[in-house]
């Protein structure tokens, strides 16, 4: 379980993991959360969230009386899928267990690469309009990874656990940039019981076959949690430049510091190696790598002399000018500081709009932020939801204040029920202090698409 504390007023945030869960002694103390969920709404056709949907009715009814929200969000998988699965489709059936691919091949069940910040950032833009306050703390109770079916554990090799382990990753980061995020849980239970965990292979530890032997065997989902057990400290600012969207949509980074240490959590989601350039003025560092080396399994029964390597410590010395993420990498690279105190300290400040759900492709979107200082750098993020995704030759434009901006969203085709995060970069000085209001356009060849923006939000950052 990793736990993620934010620091109030100031847009910095901690990161610490730990085994266990803290416990309120104090009944005062007791808070509700809900709805826990086990699937948060991903459908293009919004039911849940238009008119009298459930979700919607459910901020607006119980938002002023809850302690916190609570989710449980699960990506599905069509790889580790066979006739012994429920309700078998072979027509679902993927050929590939990468979840990249299985998004743009059709997989509405992804929450991995946008979807959750979407869904996030809507529920925190929803509550913020229906009571005029910041969104309620929010607990993910459960999340992982569901669809490897039936879930056969130890017994067809550690890939699945690798599998496993690649969705809880791309997810706990994700969850670590939601200052509203305070609890997250991974469906990863301590031990298989017959009949249950033992066959689902979610567990840290797993019984043997023999129903009469009591005895525990560890799972490589310890070896898991061990590996993130460093990571700890302040966040700090960092972001990528030269990406395109689509490889935003695979990339990851949270970086932290400690005392004289900074420390990059690293993850490429894509189903091909990557070459990067970790601009930290630092000429060499340390790096702990976690990723699947050997054979990959062509079924996922098979079992290969492949192995889920996890480096507990980070020996290994690169060049962070050129660092190389295999497909599906963790990695966490440690720099080396000359001093413990910072020379500045940076602030990163959210905003959203209280329009949600704005239909574009009809007529142009109005959406409008108040921002009471707009000083510093800006990222503007929309969400964008379709039934389906666009093809290429479909540009999203933004203006604001005089400036505009535009993308390609062809990056999204072969996606189903389409929700996801857009960003733009504004240039300093674009925004204004008070209301702003963003013109959006979508020009799609042909024909009109059925979209809406969901949500529309705002990432400041400035010095302290």
């Amino acid at each position: 379980m990793l736990e993620k504390y934010a620091v109030a007023g100031s847009g910095s945030r901690q990161l610490r993991t730990q085994n266990g869960i803290g416990t309120q002694r104090q009944i005062s103390r007791s808070k509700i959360a809900g709805p826990c969920t086990a699937w948060g709404h991903p459908k293009g056709d919004w039911k849940r969230w238009t008119h009298s949907g459930w979700e919607r009715k459910y901020i607006e009814t119980a938002g002023d009386v809850l302690g916190a929200y609570d989710f449980h969000l699960y990506s599905k998988e069509y790889w580790a899928y066979s006739k012994e699965s429920p309700s078998f489709d072979q027509k679902k059936k993927l050929p590939t267990p990468n979840l990249y691919e299985g998004l743009k091949n059709g997989n509405p069940y992804i929450w991995d690469f946008g979807k959750a910040e979407a869904y996030l950032d809507l529920v925190y833009a929803h509550h913020q309009a229906t009571w005029s306050a910041p969104s309620l703390p929010v607990i993910i109770s459960e999340f992982g990874r569901q669809g490897i079916t039936p879930q056969k554990g130890p017994r067809a090799g550690d890939y699945l656990y690798y599998l496993y382990g690649t969705t809880v990753t791309r997810m706990w980061m994700n969850f670590m940039d939601r200052p509203e995020v305070q609890l997250t849980v991974p469906f990863i239970l301590p031990w298989g019981d017959a009949g249950y965990a033992r066959q689902r292979g979610q567990a840290l530890y797993t019984r043997p076959e023999d129903p009469a032997d009591p005895s525990v065997i560890a799972t490589p989902l310890l070896g898991f949690y061990k590996f993130f057990q460093g990571l700890d400290g302040e966040r700090v600012v960092c972001e990528w430049q030269q990406l395109t969207e689509a490889e935003r949509q695979g990339l990851y980074a949270i970086a932290v510091r400690k005392g004289d240490e900074l420390q990059i959590l690293l993850h490429n989601a894509l189903p091909r190696s990557l070459d990067l350039n970790l601009d930290a003025g630092i000429p060499e560092a340390r790096i702990a790598r976690m990723r699947w080396e050997g054979a990959v399994p062509q079924e996922y029964t098979q079992k290969t002399n492949g192995r889920w390597r996890m480096d507990f410590q980070a020996l290994e010395k690169v060049d962070p000018s050129a660092l190389t993420l295999a497909a599906e990498e963790v990695a966490i690279v440690q720099f080396p500081l000359v001093t413990e105190k910072p020379s500045k300290k940076m602030v990163s400040e959210r905003f959203y709009s209280n329009q949600t759900l704005v239909d574009i492709y009809q007529q142009d979107a109005e959406l409008t932020i108040s921002i009471p200082d707009a000083a510093g750098d800006a990222v503007l993020v929309p969400s964008i939801s379709a039934p389906k995704g666009f093809v290429a030759g479909t540009v999203l434009t933004v203006g604001v204040n005089g400036y505009t901006n535009s993308v390609d969203l062809g990056y999204t085709e072969g996606i189903v029920d389409l929700f996801a995060p857009v960003h733009f970069e504004l240039p300093v000085g674009v925004l204004k202090s008070g209301d702003n209001t963003f013109t959006f356009i979508l020009e799609t060849p042909g024909f009109k698409w059925n979209a809406k923006i969901a949500t529309l939000r705002a990432d400041l950052q400035g010095q302290e």
